[in-house]
């Protein structure tokens, strides 16, 4: 459930930024700084440039273009991109200003309806929080005039209900956690890589984008190796519960009332939305890449379009039939070659899971993962799940960081925590994690 590309406007930004620079009254170059804020700016060195006009404005010093040079505040080439901007427009500052400011809620109201969405997936009651988050939307816009907040909070609505009826995404894969969602920008005919080591969810989070897709109507198939179709199901029935898998697989009996309740409940859930999603677990198919193709094809013929694709994981598949003897690493590249192939072709947006060689010092990176020249030749997006041996649970959750390596629309990002929460085994968010949170016991944790 990815987001578009949030809405911006980085001509207008360098516009402000321009005019901003150009004032020579600090009185006047104050009162609009004193207007505006850093989450404005969309574009990162926009936001450093604005951020030293700020420091300017605080140590009461008019900011010019020449005295964030001569201290080296911002980069060279960002303020001359910047300059460029600065006479090409006569409307008033304000406007301009408000037209950012319209712009910045605009992406926050997409962030906050991602996690509506993702409240609503564990079955939450959003509608007080989106009708509250409108209404304080609603008072920090300042249009001047009555007919502009209107229309601003008209637009504000528009969005949030583009994003909580699913009108503005066009990607398919979802983790459940908002700021990875928007971060994300994975189409049709792309191949996602996820890299782990073993035990650290690399299963468990092709579930949660898996159970996220067939929450939001796609149609979903799950390619896994080292589980039966039933495991998977029941797996997916107790991320969404939060209950042990184990619990209610060997002593459903022995839980309470309002947990039994909830799994049958989810029972239900999964079941009305079966049909939109296909598992083939070690029982069904001999995990062969020709095997995979010919099963997505059946199922493309006979119920429509697919919309993603999970395999668990690459280094698993076997060699074909008319390759003798070869060498692991010329299986995983042809049959990442033809995990591509088959996510072009069927235009879907294909999630891969890789493993990891088992002698690596620290964190994980592309070129530790099996058979890495073919991997990140293919991949459009490569991100690694890692965590220390001896991490230990926070809250119920066991922290595990998410980093992008690569990503063909230039979004790589780094250091951000989520949480493999326990017992339910899902992947969810950690705002505020920090590594001091966690407890002194140095024993792994059991998962």
């Amino acid at each position: 459930m990815f987001v578009e590309q949030p809405p911006k406007n980085i001509e207008l930004e360098r516009t402000v930024l321009g005019k901003l620079l150009s004032i020579e009254k600090f009185e006047i170059q104050s009162k609009f700084i004193d207007d505006m804020d850093s989450s404005f700016f969309y574009l990162a060195e926009n936001v450093e440039v604005f951020t030293a006009i700020k420091s300017c404005i605080e140590q009461n010093t008019l900011a010019s273009p020449i005295h964030l040079i001569e201290r080296s505040m911002v980069d060279d080439n960002s303020l001359t991109d910047i300059l460029t901007y600065r006479f090409e427009t006569n409307q008033k500052m304000s406007y301009k200003i408000n037209d950012l400011k319209l712009l910045a809620y605009r992406r926050e109201a997409i962030h906050k309806a991602n996690e509506f969405i993702c409240d609503m997936m564990r079955g939450e009651d959003v509608v007080n929080k989106s009708e509250k988050f409108l209404l304080e939307t609603e008072s920090a816009l300042t249009y001047g005039k009555k007919r502009k907040r209107k229309t601003s909070k008209q637009m504000m609505k528009k969005s949030l209900e583009d994003v909580m009826t699913g009108a503005c995404y066009k990607n398919l894969v979802s983790y459940g956690v908002p700021f990875l969602d928007a971060r994300i920008n994975h189409e049709r005919g792309q191949t996602h890589i996820i890299g782990a080591q073993p035990g650290i969810g690399k299963t468990a989070i092709g579930l949660t984008i898996v159970r996220n897709g067939i929450l939001a109507n796609k149609r979903c198939v799950f390619f896994v190796k080292e589980s039966t179709k039933e495991e998977l199901f029941e797996r997916m029935i107790a991320q969404n519960t939060k209950i042990s898998y184990s619990q209610f697989k060997f002593n459903f009996q022995g839980l309470g009332k309002n947990e039994q309740n909830r799994i049958i409940q989810h029972y239900k859930i999964f079941n009305d939305a079966w049909s939109n999603v296909h598992f083939f677990g070690c029982d069904d198919y001999d995990h062969s890449l020709s095997q995979m193709d010919e099963i997505l094809s059946g199922i493309i013929e006979e119920h429509g379009p697919v919309d993603l694709v999970v395999e668990d994981y690459v280094q698993n598949m076997p060699a074909p039939r008319w390759m003798k003897n070869p060498p692991k690493h010329e299986v995983i590249s042809y049959n990442m070659e033809g995990l591509s192939a088959m996510h072009k072709r069927h235009k879907v947006a294909g999630v891969t899971l890789a493993q990891l060689n088992r002698d690596i010092n620290g964190k994980p990176h592309i070129t530790n993962l099996k058979g890495s020249g073919k991997l990140e030749e293919e991949g459009h997006i490569i991100t690694f799940l890692h965590r220390e041996r001896n991490t230990q649970p926070v809250e119920g959750k066991i922290p595990t960081e998410i980093y992008c390596e690569k990503h063909r629309l230039g979004a790589e990002f780094s250091d951000i925590t989520i949480g493999l929460e326990l017992p339910g085994v899902d992947f969810v968010e950690m705002p505020h994690y920090q590594k001091s949170d966690q407890p002194p016991n140095l024993n792994k944790p059991k998962i």
